[in-house]
C-alpha cells in the first residue's frame, strides 16, 4: 500500500459562503484572528472589576476622553430595565464607579427598538436617540460628579436619532426641527442639522445672518436614500449614511460651510450602528453585504466570502441589536450579529490589513459592543474598590485576573456590556479562547480513495495544545463522521487510532486550539492509497 504526504499545508482564509468540497479556505474559523502566516488566539473576556451592572439592558455605549485628558465611558439603557424608563450612566476615570447621570426629568419617547448615540464636543458629552424629545448634554469639564445630570442642549437643536462631532461642529442626523428651527427644518429623516462652530449649545435660526456668522445650518439630501442611519467622521472627511445612499461631507468654511458629494446612489448602511471608521476607511453593513468606503469609492469586502452566511444568520427585525467596534492593535473591525430576539452571541470580524474574516462565538452575549478608550478597565490596585480589599475568598480582588489589572483600552480594547448588564472587555492578557479551524473536503488530484494516517498541526505557544478530529466520505451525499486522533506530545503528530478507519474520496479535519497557544499556521498530513479510482 503506497503512502503520500502533503507537507506544510497553510490555513487559508475563512470562506463560509463557498462549497466545502475542494474549498481553498476554511469552513469554520472561530475565536481566532488572522495573522500574516495563520491565526492567533483571541483572548477570553475579563469583567471590569468594581463596576456595578447597569439598571437595564445597554442599548448604546461610547468611550472618550475629556479636554483635561480623563478617560470615560458613557452608556444608555433602554425601556426594558428595572428602572422607570431609559437611563444614562457615566464611568469616570480610572477606578470610577458607575454613576447614574440621567436628566432630572424622565426620558420619554424612546421605543423598544431605540438605541443611543454619543459623542463629545468641547466640554460636553452629547446623547441622542430616536424619538426622544430632545438631544442631551453632560458637562465633563470641569470634572463631573455622582450628582451630575444630563440636560437639554438647546430648545432650538433638532430632535435626532444619531450624532457625531466633526470639525468642532455637533452634527445631528435624522432630524425633526425644534424651537426657532421647527418650521424651516420640519421632519427630515433624510437630513442633518449642525451647531455653531465650537458651540454645541448654539443652534441659531437657520438661514439668518446670525446662523451664517456662526456657521450653523441644515442639509436635506435628495433622492430616495431613506433615513440618515450613521454619521461617521474619518479624518478630514465625514460620511453621512442613509439607508441606500452615501454622502461625503467636507468643511469648506463660509459661506457654504460644508460641501456634500454623493458617493453612492444605490448603496448605504441599512443598520444604525452598523458603520465604523478605522485607519482612514469606513466599514459598514449594506443591504447587499459588507462594504468599505475610503471617502471616494465603495468596495465590496464580503461577496462570495461571508455575505451569504451573514444574511442567513442576520435577523433584520432585530437590527437594532447590532453594534460595532474597532480594535487598533489587531487591525480589525467587529460587528455583533443579531440572530433572533435574544442578545447577540456571535461577532463577525474583519482584519483589514490582511483582507480576511473571522468570527467570535462562545458563551458571551453582546448587549452592546464598542471601541473602549483607555481607562483601567481591569481595575487598579491603587484605586477603589481593590485598594481596600484583600485576597480573601469572596472579594472582587480574589476573583480578579491579576494580569489584566490596569489594562488600558486605549491600546485597542473591544469592550461590551453582557447579558447581565455588566461591562467586560477583551484584553491581550486574557486566557485564549478555544479556537476552531476546519478545512473543507480535500479531494486528491487522482480522485482516488485514501486512508488518513496522521496529521501534524504546525503551531507555537508555551503551553498549548491542538486537538485534531478528522473524517472522510466517498460520496457528496454521505454524512461525514468525525473521529478524534491520538496525539503524541513527543512527536507533535496526531495519529488515526488503530480501532478507527478514516478514509474516502473526500477528507476533512477540524483543529481545536486550546490552552496557551499563540499562533497556528497549518499542518502536515500523511495518507495511504485506500482503493481504486471513483
Amino acid at each position: 500500500m503506497g503512502g503520500s504526504r502533503l507537507p506544510d499545508v497553510t490555513f487559508g482564509e475563512w470562506l463560509p459562503d463557498q462549497s466545502r468540497v475542494k474549498s481553498p479556505g476554511l469552513t469554520r474559523c472561530e475565536n481566532v484572528v488572522p495573522t500574516a502566516r495563520g491565526y492567533r488566539a483571541w483572548p477570553s473576556r475579563s469583567l471590569v472589576i468594581g463596576k456595578d451592572p447597569l439598571v437595564g439592558p445597554c442599548v448604546g455605549a461610547w468611550s472618550g476622553e475629556s479636554q483635561s485628558g480623563v478617560k470615560f465611558t458613557v452608556a444608555g439603557t433602554g425601556v426594558g430595565g428595572v428602572s422607570a424608563g431609559p437611563a444614562l450612566h457615566l464611568i469616570w476615570g480610572e477606578g470610577g464607579a458607575v454613576w447614574n447621570v440621567s436628566p432630572v426629568s424622565a426620558i420619554t419617547g424612546l421605543e423598544a427598538t431605540g438605541t443611543w448615540s454619543f459623542t463629545r464636543v468641547g466640554k460636553f458629552v452629547i446623547a441622542t436617540a430616536e424619538r426622544i424629545s430632545e438631544p442631551l448634554k453632560l458637562e465633563i469639564d470641569p470634572v463631573p460628579s455622582a450628582s451630575s445630570d444630563f440636560s437639554v442642549i438647546s430648545s432650538d437643536a433638532s430632535r435626532a436619532s444619531v450624532c457625531a462631532e466633526f470639525k468642532e461642529f455637533l452634527v445631528l442626523g435624522d432630524v425633526v426641527g425644534r424651537g426657532v428651527n421647527a418650521s424651516a427644518i420640519g421632519t427630515a429623516e433624510n437630513g442633518i442639522h449642525w451647531s455653531a462652530l465650537g458651540d454645541p449649545e448654539s443652534f441659531p435660526t437657520v438661514g439668518t445672518q446670525t446662523a451664517v456668522d456662526a456657521q450653523s445650518d441644515f442639509q436635506v439630501f435628495g433622492g430616495e436614500g431613506g433615513a440618515v442611519t450613521n454619521i461617521i467622521p474619518s479624518g478630514e472627511f465625514c460620511l453621512i449614511f442613509q439607508e441606500t445612499q452615501i454622502w461625503r461631507m467636507d468643511y469648506v468654511g463660509k459661506p457654504a460651510i460644508f460641501s456634500f458629494r454623493n458617493i453612492s446612489t444605490s448603496t448605504g448602511c441599512t443598520v444604525r450602528n452598523g458603520a465604523i471608521a478605522a485607519n482612514g476607511v469606513v466599514f459598514f453593513v449594506s443591504e447587499d453585504g459588507y462594504r468599505m468606503c475610503d471617502g471616494s469609492n465603495v468596495v465590496d469586502i464580503g461577496s462570495e466570502r461571508v455575505d451569504r452566511t451573514f444574511n442567513d444568520l442576520f435577523d433584520a427585525k432585530n437590527a437594532h441589536m447590532m453594534s460595532s467596534a474597532y480594535v487598533p492593535r489587531s487591525n480589525c473591525v467587529l460587528w455583533s450579529v443579531p440572530e433572533g430576539s435574544l442578545t447577540p452571541s456571535r461577532i463577525f470580524g474583519y482584519q483589514f490589513e490582511l483582507n480576511r474574516w473571522f468570527q467570535i462565538l462562545n458563551q458571551d452575549r453582546y448587549q452592546w459592543l464598542f471601541s473602549a478608550h483607555s481607562i483601567a478597565l481591569g481595575g487598579s490596585l491603587d484605586s477603589l474598590p481593590l485598594s481596600i480589599q484583600n485576597m480573601d475568598s469572596g472579594s472582587e480582588l480574589s476573583a480578579a485576573n491579576l494580569d489584566s489589572l490596569g489594562v488600558s483600552d486605549g491600546a485597542g480594547t473591544a469592550a461590551f456590556f453582557d447579558q447581565n448588564n455588566a461591562i467586560a472587555f477583551y484584553g491581550d492578557d486574557g486566557d485564549p479562547m478555544a479556537g476552531y479551524l476546519e478545512i473543507g473536503d480535500y479531494e486528491a488530484e487522482d480522485r482516488a480513495r485514501h486512508a488518513l494516517r496522521w496529521v501534524r498541526p504546525i503551531w507555537d505557544g508555551p503551553n498549548g495544545a491542538v486537538i485534531v478530529t478528522a473524517g472522510g466520505r466517498n460520496y457528496i451525499t454521505e454524512e461525514t463522521t468525525m473521529k478524534n486522533l491520538s496525539y503524541s506530545l513527543e512527536t507533535g503528530i496526531s495519529r488515526v487510532q488503530m480501532s478507527d478507519r478514516i478514509g474516502g474520496r473526500y477528507l476533512r479535519a477540524l483543529f481545536i486550539c486550546a490552552n496557551e497557544y499563540e499562533e497556528v499556521t497549518g499542518f502536515d498530513v500523511g495518507f495511504s492509497d485506500g482503493g481504486g479510482r471513483r
